[in-house]
C-alpha cells in the first residue's frame, strides 16, 4: 500500500473551513457542525465520494472508516482506484490517507473493469465492513482514448475492523448483468441479508457470511420512475418503523418510494415539499438520515447561491421528511453542508446513520472547478441535549 499525503491537523483543517463558510448550525433538536478533513490529490486525479462506516467506540466518538475513489481529470468517470483513512475519535482525526492495492482487470471482449463508487457498510452480524459499489468497464482503458462503457458488474470487499485488514482483492459477481449497483445505500436485515438497490428499479437481496456476498434473488420493478426509468439509480434504501423508504436519483425529477417489506415498492412518487409543489430536485443524489423516530433526507435543489454550480449541487439541504403524506416538510430545511470555496459540485455524497443521536454526511469537491482541491467535508449531526 501507498501512503501519499500526511493528514494536515485537525484544527487547521477547521480554521481554514471557518474561514470560508459558517461552520455550524442549529436546527429546533440538533446542531449540525461541519469540519474539512482533508485536501489535495496526485497530479491528474481527483480524490471523490468519501463515505464512512461506523463501528465500536464510544457512542459520540464512534471508529469511523472512509473510502474514497480516485478520479481521473480527463474521460467521464474513469476511475482509477480507492484508498482509505480511519478516525478513533468520531472523525476529529485521520490516519493518512492509504491507496488500497485495487487494480482494474479485464471483464470482457477487451473491456477493462475498475471498482468504484463505493458505500462501505458495518455488518453487525459479521462484525465485517463491507465495501459494496461496481465494477465499471472501459475500452482503451490504459490509453488517452478511455471510454465508459455500458458494462456494469456489482462488486464488493471486505474490511475487518478487529485485525484493521482489507481483503486481498475486490470480488465482482459476473454473474448479475443488468445489476447497476453504483452507489446504492443497502439496508441490512436483522438476519444478516442485505437488501441491495440497483440502478433501474429493483433491489438485490443478498446473504454475506463474513467473506463471502451471495446474491439470492430481486425484487419486481419498481413502478413510477418516470420517463427514463433505466437512468433512475444511486439509491438509499433506509427502514424506519414498519416501513422500508427509498430515496431515487431521477433524471426528470428526484423520487421516493415506499414498502411493507423491502422487496414491493408503491410506484414512485415525485419529491414534493408539504404545500405540494415540487423539490427542485433533479439528476443528483438524496440521502436519508435517521434520528429518535424521524426520518430526515439530505438533498441538493435550485437555489439562487447554487446559480454557477454543476446541477445546482452545493449546498447540500437537509429537511424533514413526512412518513406519512411522503413530502419533505419546507419549515424544517438546514444546510448539512456549505458551498465549498472551490463552488464545486458536492452531490456524491453519504450519509451514515451511528446512532439515534449521531449521524454524520460526507461529500467532496468533484473537481469541476479550476478552483477546486479534493476538498473532503464531514458534516456532524448530533443531538443538543
Amino acid at each position: 500500500m501507498l501512503m501519499w499525503m500526511r493528514a494536515l491537523k485537525p484544527a487547521l483543517l477547521a480554521l481554514a473551513f471557518s474561514l470560508h463558510t459558517g461552520a455550524s448550525l442549529r436546527a429546533d433538536s440538533f446542531v449540525l457542525s461541519t469540519r474539512l478533513v482533508r485536501e489535495g490529490a496526485p497530479e491528474g486525479v481527483r480524490w471523490t465520494i468519501p463515505r464512512v462506516a461506523a463501528f465500536g467506540g464510544e457512542a459520540n466518538r464512534p471508529e469511523l472508516l472512509m473510502t474514497l475513489s480516485k478520479v481521473s481529470k480527463t474521460g467521464t468517470d474513469v476511475y482509477r482506484g480507492l484508498a482509505f483513512t480511519t478516525s478513533t475519535d468520531g472523525g476529529e482525526t485521520w490516519t493518512e490517507l492509504t491507496d488500497l492495492p485495487y487494480e482494474a482487470r479485464e471483464l470482457r471482449d477487451g473491456i477493462m473493469g475498475m471498482f468504484g463508487a463505493t458505500v462501505p457498510v458495518f455488518h453487525p452480524q459479521s462484525g465485517k465492513v463491507l465495501l459494496l459499489g461496481n465494477c465499471v468497464g472501459y475500452t482503451n482503458y490504459d490509453t488517452s482514448a478511455v471510454k465508459l462503457t455500458g458494462v456494469r458488474y456489482p462488486a464488493y470487499a471486505v474490511y475487518d475492523p478487529a485485525t484493521r485488514a482489507w481483503s486481498a482483492d475486490y470480488t465482482v459477481l459476473t454473474g448479475e448483468e443488468n445489476a447497476n449497483t453504483t452507489s446504492g445505500f443497502p439496508w441490512i436485515q436483522p438476519d444478516g441479508t442485505l437488501l441491495w438497490p440497483c440502478n433501474g428499479g429493483q433491489i438485490l437481496q443478498a446473504s454475506f457470511d463474513g467473506s463471502a456476498l451471495t446474491v439470492l434473488g430481486r425484487s419486481p420493478q419498481i413502478e413510477g420512475l418516470g420517463k427514463q426509468p433505466k437512468n433512475t439509480g444511486e439509491y438509499h434504501l433506509t427502514k424506519l418503523g414498519d416501513k422500508y423508504f427509498l430515496a431515487m436519483r431521477c433524471p426528470d425529477q428526484n423520487r421516493v418510494a415506499v414498502s411493507d417489506d423491502g422487496l414491493h415498492f408503491a410506484p414512485a412518487v415525485e419529491l414534493r415539499w408539504d404545500d405540494g409543489t415540487p423539490v427542485p430536485s433533479l439528476a443528483t443524489q438524496m440521502r436519508w438520515i435517521r434520528r429518535q423516530g424521524k426520518l430526515y433526507l439530505v438533498y441538493t435543489r435550485v437555489d439562487a447561491s447554487s446559480q454557477g454550480i454543476f446541477r445546482n449541487r452545493a449546498p447540500l439541504w437537509m429537511a424533514e421528511f413526512d412518513v406519512t403524506t411522503l413530502r419533505l416538510r419546507k419549515a424544517t430545511e438546514v444546510i448539512a453542508m456549505p458551498i465549498s470555496p472551490g463552488r464545486d459540485d458536492l452531490g456524491n455524497f453519504g450519509t451514515t446513520f451511528v446512532n439515534d443521536r449521531l449521524s454524520f454526511v460526507t461529500t467532496s469537491e468533484f473537481g469541476r472547478t479550476r478552483a477546486s482541491n479534493s476538498r473532503v467535508y464531514l458534516t456532524r449531526i448530533e443531538s443538543k441535549n
